[in-house]
């Protein structure tokens, strides 16, 4: 779950993990992560088989390093077979108030992190011929 530390993207992660799934939380804040896998190892339907991991990871940094963090998780954690992508922010400001770096800033978080996510768990999830992939927005989505 990419933006797993807070928000929609936390409450999706609790509900996965009341639900008995091995769940990884994927956001840039380590503290964060460590509060809510904290917090997911309490609402666990079954502590000793599942796995809850954490992934401290800039998903806007570059296309090799998501694909990276992802395929060294999948080594410990197995497949994945749902990404639950809400990483992501809004700029509530009118268009004259909205400065070209806030909107890039936006825009990378909002739609580059989100594709170099699926592009990197696309392949393998066409190859097995199963998975999930889950999109959420925000009120960026009103600009």
């Amino acid at each position: 779950v990419t933006g797993g530390s807070s928000g929609i993207g936390k409450s999706i992660a609790i509900l996965a993990a009341k639900n008995g799934a091995n769940v990884t939380i994927i956001a840039r804040n380590q503290r964060k992560l460590e509060l809510t896998r904290n917090e997911l190892q309490g609402v666990c339907k079954n502590r000793e088989l599942q796995k809850i991991e954490l992934l401290s990871l800039d998903i806007t940094s570059s296309y090799e390093n998501v694909e990276k963090a992802l395929l060294d998780l999948e080594k410990t954690m197995g497949a994945i077979y749902m990404l639950v992508n809400c990483a992501g922010t809004a700029i509530c400001s009118k268009v004259e108030d909205t400065t070209p770096d806030n909107l890039k800033w936006m825009m990378d978080l909002n739609f580059m992190g989100t594709f170099y996510c699926i592009k990197s768990v696309l392949p393998r999830m066409k190859s097995t011929r199963d998975g999930i992939i889950v999109l959420t927005s925000s009120q960026a989505a009103l600009l």
